[in-house]
């Protein structure tokens, strides 16, 4: 969506590009990652999406973009623990 100064406006052909992951904006063209991990631009000037390529499954999200570079960040390891605390 395109937030204007009135109202939000739906980008159809962004339609199926959506999902958890955050999006990130930079010189009028939006940089995001699909449900299906692909990463994806979308240049506002001429309405046309673009798919960059396929990313592992430990994608978190897109952290900058600089010109011919995309910094992302990963999921190295994730770990769940239980800790169970008594007041004595």
């Amino acid at each position: 969506m395109l937030s204007g100064a009135i109202e939000s406006e739906l980008i159809p052909e962004l339609t199926t590009q959506g999902s958890h992951q955050n999006f990130i904006v930079k010189n009028d063209v939006v940089y995001g990652i699909n449900d299906h991990y692909q990463l994806w631009k979308y240049m506002l000037e001429n309405d046309t999406v673009e798919l960059l390529g396929q990313l592992p499954e430990t994608v978190d999200y897109i952290t900058d973009v600089n010109d011919n570079a995309i910094l992302i960040t990963l999921r190295v390891a994730a770990r769940k623990d239980v800790v169970e605390l008594s007041i004595e």
